[in-house]
């Protein structure tokens, strides 16, 4: 190497990777490329003489149901080191809760080298993490999820930061940042707050459909007491009954509609329809919708006084 390109080396341009495929849209299958998966003691195995650490698909290392995938651009780097990989396994607990049921972080190291990094950064957390360290030395898985960058001079090319959510190996959310420090679309924090919305709206979705049942009920049971009333054949009935249909109606519309209302109502229209055929009989009653009703002896029997 000349003397100008040792002194321009650290200033280069980023190169821009040949053939690098379109980065992984949403619906489209993770691709069926080998990667290996570093487990704890697979490169001590493998040093003594055993199988060492397994090469499988990137879509059967990542297993079934809602999944999480991290490229990070390289182990013993500052930002993964200190806080992206550090991030993950201390919301492990919180992303299965969520429904999560595998987190793995992919870069472009060796296995021997990724197998050194888990340890030392697993060495600093509390109790035993289960997230799988996969080793893409080749480039290329992150190749063919699209997600590869120049870092520059030293770096060269590696993976991009990404997040990438799939259900049953079928991307469902992808997240970038660019360049080696930015950390914020593929944090932790950040891929929690996408997977726990789905659990929460699936939740309130719940909810409102259990208010629109007490709605439905109390509303139901308003129609029938309106038709139990008008069959009864007085204006006072009547009245009665467009007042309370009315009443329920509202409470229904606004999701308070529940059983003792629903009981209260009944017992204000029975109420109701007793007093109407008093007064059919010629006996004084009280106006069940709250109205004062007194009576005053005329030569043509009791007269109605509001």
């Amino acid at each position: 190497m000349g003397i100008v390109e040792r002194l321009t080396g650290p200033f280069r341009r980023k190169r821009k990777p040949l053939e690098i495929p379109p980065i992984i849209t949403v619906g489209t299958a993770l691709p069926e490329v080998e990667v290996e998966v570093v487990v704890d003691g697979c490169v001590a195995d493998e040093q003594a003489g055993g199988e060492g650490c397994a090469t499988m698909p990137l879509r059967e290392a990542l297993g079934e149901g809602q999944t999480v995938l991290v490229g990070m651009p390289g182990a013993f780097t500052p930002t993964c080191t200190m806080e992206h990989l550090p991030g993950l396994l201390n919301l492990e607990d919180k992303l299965k809760l969520a429904g999560v049921s595998r987190v793995a972080v992919i870069t472009t190291n060796d296995r021997f080298v990724n197998a050194a990094w888990a340890e030392q950064v697993k060495a600093c957390q509390e109790g035993e993490k289960e997230i799988v360290i996969i080793s893409d030395a080749d480039g290329d898985a992150v190749k063919a999820l699209g997600l590869v960058e120049d870092m520059g001079y030293g770096f060269n090319v590696r993976s991009k930061r990404f997040a990438i959510i799939a259900e049953d190996g079928v991307v469902s959310n992808v997240a970038v940042d660019e360049g080696m420090e930015v950390m914020k679309a593929s944090s932790a924090e950040a891929i929690l707050a996408k997977v726990e919305p789905e659990k929460a709206a699936s939740g309130a979705l719940d909810n409102l459909t259990e208010e629109q049942q007490k709605a439905g009920l109390a509303l139901g049971a308003a129609l029938l007491l309106g038709f139990f009333l008008t069959s009864g054949g007085n204006d006072g009935g009547a009245s009665t009954d467009a007042a309370v249909t009315a009443a329920s109606a509202v409470a229904a519309s606004k999701g308070a509609a529940t059983v003792a209302t629903n009981k209260a109502v009944v017992a204000k229209a029975a109420a109701s329809k007793a007093a109407a055929s008093k007064a059919a009989a010629g006996v004084p009653a009280k106006n069940t919708i709250g109205a004062t009703v007194s009576s005053a002896r005329t030569a043509s029997g009791y007269q109605m006084l509001k």
